[in-house]
């Protein structure tokens, strides 16, 4: 797995790759996805100035009205909530209830086990992964591998 990120254009290629999978099998674009990275709105929108201020520069000052929005109950009334609900299901791929419940939901942490790089992180979630004892040699010492499903 760290292989397809190592060397000259690996990032570049992995990440057409990604791009070309989210929009095959979910019709997801980079922007949908960059926003999943940022999860700009779960936690009360916690991260939601930086995702603004990064991403889409030009709608930081509406801040507090996307807390508005996510934060109540109701269905938005007047023509700018409509256009800002809009906005923010073109950009998260998600419906006004659901940006909703991402908004009062908190983030869920993982703590990686056995080393502190991404990868790590990944595999200390997959349901897929296994120790097997391997053999090189039919004589050879038997050695523990780590192999991950899919």
């Amino acid at each position: 797995m760290q292989e397809r990120y190592q060397g000259p254009g690996a990032a570049e290629r992995m990440r057409a790759r990604a791009g070309r999978f989210a929009a095959e099998a979910y019709g997801l674009t980079e922007e949908q996805l960059i926003c999943m990275v940022y999860s700009p709105f779960t936690d009360a929108g916690q991260r939601l100035p930086g995702y603004l201020e990064r991403e889409h520069p030009r709608l930081a000052a509406q801040a507090g009205e996307v807390r508005g929005l996510l934060g109540g109950d109701g269905e938005p009334g007047r023509h700018d909530q409509a256009r800002l609900a809009c906005w923010l299901t073109g950009v998260s791929a998600l419906n006004l209830g659901q940006l909703r419940t991402l908004w009062r939901a908190a983030t869920v942490r993982f703590s990686p086990q056995g080393g502190t790089t991404l990868i790590a992180a990944i595999l200390d979630g997959d349901p897929h992964k296994a120790m097997i004892k391997t053999r090189l040699a039919a004589d050879g010492p038997v050695s523990e591998e780590l192999i991950t499903g899919r």
